[in-house]
C-alpha cells in the first residue's frame, strides 16, 4: 500500500456492506466470510425480485457460476456475457462500491463459487496461504494465473511439498528461524532437511498450484477406521443463505453428524414471517434444513456424510471468545459448549435411514 502510495481505510466487518458505498475501493483484502455475506446478500436481494427482473437475475447467476476465471468467454458467449454484466453484474459491482476490480483473500478457504461468480462481475478474488511463520506467505493466485479452488502457485524462491500424510510443507528464506527461545517447539515444525510443517492438509496439482483440503488438528476418526475432512461439507453448507455456520462431529463415533446455527435474517424471509419460540421444531423449516443437508451429502464420500443434524438459533460471535478476529469459528471452544447437542445427536448410537434432526 505504501509502495503504490495508495489511500488506506480500517474498517469494522460488521460494517462492510455500509462503508464500501462510501469508500468505493478499488482494492481490499478480506477474509473469506465477509465476502460469504456479500454474495448471500446478492442473493436475497435477487431472489426477491420478481417478474422479467427476477428471471434475467436467475439467468445471470447461473451463468455467473459456469463462468471459467482462466478462459474468458467467447464470440455469441462473450455477447451474452456483456449482457448480463450490462443488466445484472454492474449492479453487483455498484453494492460493492462501484469501483472494486481486486480482493486479496487469506485467513481461511475461499469457496470456489466465490472465485467464479465474481469473476464473471469483473472482481478478481485472489486467495493466497501463509503461516506467521512463513513470513507471511507461501503461494498466491495472480489475475493472470488464478484457479477457484486453490491458493495459487509459490513465490519466487519458494519450494512446497506435501508429505506421505499428505501434509503441506514449505521451504526457503522466508521460513523463520524459530520460536523465540523454545528449540523444542522449533523441533517440532522444522524438520531436519529445513521442511517447515505447516499442519495444513493440502496437494498439488500438475501445473504447481497449491490446493487445501482442511487442518490436520480438525481431521477426526469414525469408529469404523475412516478419517473425515470435517471442513469440505461444512462449506457446503454454509454455501446457503439459511446457514450461519455448520460445525461437522463424529469423533469415535459410527457416523458425522452436525450442528448448524441458524441464519435468523435470512430465515424468517425466506419463511415470510417472523420466527418464534418453536420455529425450528416445525415440519416445514426442518424440511428445508434436510433438503439442504441431504444435498451436501451428495458429492461427499460416504463417510463423511452428515446423518443427524440439530437447529441452533445461538450466534456465535468474537465476543463470547467463540469467534477469532479472522471470523474463523474455534471449534474446540463450540463443542465444549454445545457438548449437550452432540451428546443428543449420538443418544441413538445407530445411523439413521437417510438424513434426520434433533429436536432440541
Amino acid at each position: 500500500m505504501m509502495w503504490y502510495g495508495s489511500t488506506v481505510y480500517y474498517g469494522d466487518p460488521a460494517r462492510v456492506a455500509d462503508d464500501l458505498p462510501d469508500v468505493r475501493p478499488t482494492f481490499f483484502a478480506s477474509v473469506p466470510r465477509v465476502l460469504e455475506k456479500a454474495y448471500e446478500r446478492i442473493q436475497a436481494a435477487g431472489g426477491a425480485l420478481g417478474g422479467l427482473r427476477g428471471r434475467l437475475f436467475a439467468w445471470a447467476l447461473v451463468r455467473a457460476r459456469a463462468f471459467d476465471v482462466e478462459r474468458p468467454p467467447r464470440g455469441g458467449a462473450a455477447l451474452a456475457h456483456a449482457l448480463a454484466d450490462r443488466l445484472v453484474y454492474r449492479r453487483w459491482r455498484e453494492a460493492l462500491g462501484g469501483r472494486l476490480r481486486t480482493v486479496i483473500v487469506g485467513g481461511a478457504a475461499l469457496r470456489a463459487e466465490l472465485v467464479t461468480v465474481f469473476g464473471a462481475a469483473g472482481i478478481d478474488m485472489l486467495q493466497g496461504y501463509g503461516l506467521t511463520e512463513t513470513s507471511p506467505v507461501i503461494a498466491f493466485n495472480r489475475p493472470e494465473r488464478n484457479r477457484p479452488g486453490t491458493v495459487g502457485v509459490p513465490l519466487a524462491g519458494t519450494e512446497v511439498g506435501v508429505s506421505d500424510e499428505g501434509e503441506v510443507l514449505a521451504r526457503g528464506p522466508h521460513i523463520m528461524k524459530g520460536y523465540y527461545l523454545r528449540d523444542d517447539l522449533t523441533a517440532e515444525v522444522i524438520d531436519a532437511e529445513g521442511w517447515f510443517h505447516t499442519g495444513d492438509l493440502g496437494a498439488l496439482d500438475d501445473d504447481g498450484f497449491v490446493r487445501i483440503t482442511g487442518r490436520i488438528k480438525h481431521l477426526f476418526k469414525l469408529s469404523t477406521g475412516k478419517y473425515v475432512m470435517p471442513r469440505p461439507i461444512e462449506q457446503e453448507l454454509e454455501a446457503s443463505p439459511l446457514v450461519d455456520t455448520a460445525l461437522v462431529v463424529g469423533e469415535g463415533e459410527k457416523f458425522c453428524a452436525a450442528l448448524l446455527f441458524v441464519a435468523g435474517p435470512a430465515l424468517e424471509e425466506a419463511l415470510g414471517r417472523p420466527l418464534d419460540g418453536s420455529a425450528l421444531s416445525s415440519a416445514d423449516v426442518q424440511g428445508r434444513f434436510r433438503d439442504l443437508v441431504a444435498a451436501a451429502n451428495r458429492d461427499m464420500p460416504h463417510w463423511s456424510t452428515v446423518k443427524r443434524f440439530a437447529l441452533l438459533r445461538d450466534e456465535l460471535t468474537q465476543e463470547s471468545g467463540q469467534v477469532t478476529p479472522k471470523l474463523s469459528v474455534r471449534r474446540d471452544l463450540v463443542l465444549h459448549a454445545y457438548g449437550p447437542v452432540v451428546d443428543a445427536l449420538y443418544r441413538d448410537r445407530r445411523p439413521p435411514d437417510g438424513v434426520a434432526v434433533v429436536t432440541l
